[in-house]
């Protein structure tokens, strides 16, 4: 499966968000991946020039010898640890296993909510529930995003300060705005790390028991594919 840790930490949600058989992915070689950090990281710097964010310190790349270990294995490794090591701005994320870099992005997101939410002078709760409820049932069209966020606010936070129009977009235009044409939004990618972004916003929302229970009820139509 997925991640025997991951798993705990969801507890008896576990049979709801990791349903599906493993997917194995073949392992790259020492240059591969030395190759494929590089590249990433330049990628993350010219998406920071387009956003116009303030420049961080190239890393450089570092020796061959420090992608030798087995935690990088595999692309989506190399590239979760690129992108860590980008935004701590250190490579000790070259260090880190598969799930702990999973829980990096995952608490980057949940982060990014928190700031959308600043933003629109909103308390976060609402806007994360309905991210890791995207994120369980997968890409929305417009008219049905509008439902989730008027279904959801009634349930879960009927009190709140957030309108359907200022979830709705919030969620298309800056927390989870789809690429695709035809949807509105779409959930938080790798799967690997869309998990472990919901089993955070799980964590956190312990006594609101009604929040957890409809997420768990999402992500039981959803099958998510581990990957090791």
């Amino acid at each position: 499966a997925l991640s025997p840790a991951l798993r705990r930490e969801a507890g008896d949600r576990a049979p709801d968000l990791f349903r599906h058989p493993v997917l194995k992915l073949p392992k790259l070689g020492i240059e591969q991946r030395q190759e494929l950090f590089a590249e990433v990281q330049r990628a993350a710097r010219s998406l920071d020039v387009r956003l116009k964010k303030a420049p961080r310190p190239e890393l450089g790349i570092p020796d061959v010898s420090r992608f030798s270990r087995d935690n990088l294995r595999q692309p989506l490794a190399v590239c979760m640890a690129a992108l860590v090591a980008h935004e701590r701005g250190n490579l000790a994320a070259l260090d880190l296993d598969r799930l702990d870099l999973a829980r990096a992005m995952a608490e980057h997101e949940y982060r990014r909510m928190e700031r959308v939410a600043a933003f629109e002078d909103r308390k976060a709760f609402l806007l994360l529930h309905l991210a890791a409820y995207v994120t369980c049932a997968g890409r929305l069209t417009e008219d049905l995003l509008r439902v989730v966020c008027h279904e959801e606010k009634e349930k879960i936070e009927p009190g709140s300060e957030w309108t359907v129009p200022q979830l709705q977009a919030a969620i298309t235009t800056h927390a989870l705005p789809a690429e695709e044409a035809g949807f509105a939004s779409e959930p938080i990618a790798p799967d690997i790390v869309g998990e472990a972004f919901i089993v955070k916003v799980l964590r956190n929302d312990i006594g609101h028991d009604a929040a957890g229970t409809r997420l768990g009820r999402c992500c039981a139509r959803r099958q998510f594919v581990p990957v090791r």
